[in-house]
């Protein structure tokens, strides 16, 4: 099946701050051999984890070997982090932010953009079970038809994607009695890029904020 429009998934954000791609400088707090040690650790805390959707029988989700994005946010007192993604097929199944806070704590957000109702399990036990699947792709009725290249559907993604808006409203300390808000910045290369046949996608992205 060939797919002649584009269609988008509400409520997917990925958000962060000082975000780095693969191939660019890591965070910089600590050495370089620290930092190294990080992502090393981050990776494995990810890799921890069986993920499966709750389909007849049971699909195991595959995690994407490197992380999507690496990221330090100095203002929300994240001190380092990465996002790892699991993927149904190639399509972008759960997403998880694996960041350690000032104080040394590490926390694990997740978010499902699944087909199904999944487990999330680690050392045999269900630390996280959505029972329903995620929002299905909308179609962007106003959007132009699929280009015929890969760089051409690129920039189109890309224009669609400057159409939206992302902020976080969080506390900046702990003692803070309201929220701050902060207008994220949408980054211009996919964090994952990807295609579907089976499902009917001939180009997908996801970009990040």
């Amino acid at each position: 099946m060939t797919c002649h429009r584009f269609a988008i998934w509400p409520g997917f954000l990925l958000a962060a701050a000082t975000l780095t791609t693969a191939g660019q400088k890591p965070p910089s707090s600590g050495t370089d051999a620290e930092s190294a040690e990080r992502l090393e650790r981050m990776k494995r805390q990810a890799a921890e984890y069986v993920v499966k959707l709750q389909t007849d029988p049971p699909t195991e989700l595959k995690l994407i070997d490197q992380p999507l994005l690496r990221f330090d946010n100095p203002v929300g007192g994240v001190r380092d982090g990465i996002i790892a993604m699991w993927k149904d097929g190639n399509r972008p199944a759960v997403v998880a932010q694996v960041f350690q806070i000032r104080d040394g704590q590490w926390i694990h957000e997740c978010q499902s953009l699944a087909r199904s109702a999944l487990s999330m399990e680690r050392d045999g036990d269900t630390v996280w079970e959505p029972q329903q699947a995620a929002e299905a792709f909308r179609p962007l009725s106003d959007a132009p038809q699929p280009a015929d290249t890969p760089v051409k559907r690129l920039v189109q993604m890309r224009s669609i994607a400057q159409q939206f808006s992302a902020s976080d409203d969080f506390k900046i300390r702990a003692s803070d009695k309201e929220t701050t808000r902060h207008q994220l910045r949408l980054l211009p290369t996919p964090a994952y890029r990807y295609q579907d046949p089976a499902a009917g996608v001939i180009d997908g992205a996801v970009f990040a904020f």
